[in-house]
């Protein structure tokens, strides 16, 4: 297995737990070039590689990263998920550490929870889209917070989570 940014992103489709609407929405504004997709690849010889789970994030200026999706393939034992997309959401808080991150101390061991990308998803697909993507963030103990008066434009009427390590 290898921790790597996506670059074969389309093999996603259809094989993630329910997640891939955010991927698809980040594939499409290059979030692969500029490695705001992280996966967890199976390879085997003589086999193509095979996404084990996936992260979706975004970085805004000097505040906290976000997560916007995480998820494991169905064809894995569930605990076995969980653990690859702990070692998602490490490796992310680690990027976050890092001196170069576009990221102010004070948020270098927060992350945050968006449901922002999934206004993108069809429209009779979103209701359960935002269902699978909070149960998602509930489990990986995300917790809800409002945003300040003045938050950005995209955080109106999307669930906002927020965990601090």
């Amino acid at each position: 297995m290898s921790l790597q940014p996506l670059d074969v992103g389309r093999q996603l489709e259809g094989r993630l737990h329910r997640a891939p609407g955010s991927v698809t929405d980040r594939l499409r504004n290059g979030g692969d070039d500029k490695g705001r997709v992280l996966a967890i690849w199976q390879e085997l010889p003589g086999a193509a590689p095979v996404p084990l789970a996936v992260l979706t994030w975004h970085a805004h200026g000097t505040g906290p990263l976000y997560v916007f999706d995480l998820g494991h393939t169905n064809v894995i034992d569930s605990a076995v998920g969980r653990r690859l997309t702990m070692i998602l959401l490490d490796a992310l808080l680690q990027a976050a550490a890092r001196p170069d991150a576009p990221v102010g101390a004070e948020w270098r061991r927060h992350l945050r929870w968006s449901q922002a990308p999934l206004a993108h998803a069809p429209h009779r697909l979103r209701g359960r889209y935002r269902r699978e993507n909070l149960r998602r963030a509930l489990a990986h103990s995300f917790t809800a917070y409002a945003p300040p008066p003045m938050a950005a434009r995209w955080t109106k009427g999307a669930w906002l989570g927020e965990r601090r390590f």
